[in-house]
């Protein structure tokens, strides 16, 4: 039995930096745009800054061609400490100011701004979302509160590994205790 926990824990060692990584999902619709994508965090639960995100992905429209940008061809700021993690979601605190969370392609046509700071990438952004596509600002109604922007993705390969893991030993736990038992009722025949 020691040896199969080993076995199983020596087989998730090349999964654990896996565990730490967060991907949420974003998707903003609205009758002038549309903004979806990813975010991926180091899986930091509360207050989250500039280290704390390990990459994004987002496709942009605004009824023409859509616009993809992400972590190899742009850039990011959080400024403040209004954008926080849990394990549902991601939530941005738009009742303060001077603070943003913001990401951009790499000349600044396209990006999404969360907060309230002019020039968050997208230049007049106010409290809200403000979305940039082709050099075009759209802006979200004025937000006040803690404000869900995005929500958790497809469970981590971590968790699935951990559950793998457990079926796996059960499984060999329940053949070894038949094979015993096949394997005794064989002996008492002879």
């Amino acid at each position: 039995m020691k040896r199969l926990f080993a076995l199983c824990a020596l087989l998730s060692l090349p999964f654990a930096a896996y565990a730490s990584t967060t991907t949420y999902d974003v998707n903003i619709a609205t009758s002038d745009y549309t903004a979806s994508g990813t975010i991926t965090t180091d899986g930091h639960l509360g207050v989250l800054g500039n280290a704390d995100i390990l990459g994004y992905d987002f496709t942009m429209s605004a009824g023409g061609p859509s616009e993809s940008f992400n972590t190899t061809d742009g850039y990011y700021a959080v400024l403040g400490g209004d954008l926080t993690a849990t394990s549902a979601g991601l939530f941005y605190d738009f009742s303060d100011s001077f603070s943003y969370a913001g990401f951009s392609n790499s000349t600044s046509t396209d990006a999404i701004c969360f907060g309230d700071v002019g020039g968050c990438f997208i230049a007049n952004s106010f409290s809200g979302v403000s979305v940039e596509v082709d050099d075009t600002v759209y802006q979200e109604p004025a937000l006040t509160g803690d404000v869900e922007i995005a929500t958790t993705a497809t469970p981590e390969p971590s968790s699935l590994l951990l559950f793998g893991s457990a079926a796996l030993g059960l499984a060999l736990l329940l053949w070894r205790r038949r094979f015993t038992a096949n394997a005794s009722a064989y002996c008492n025949l002879k």
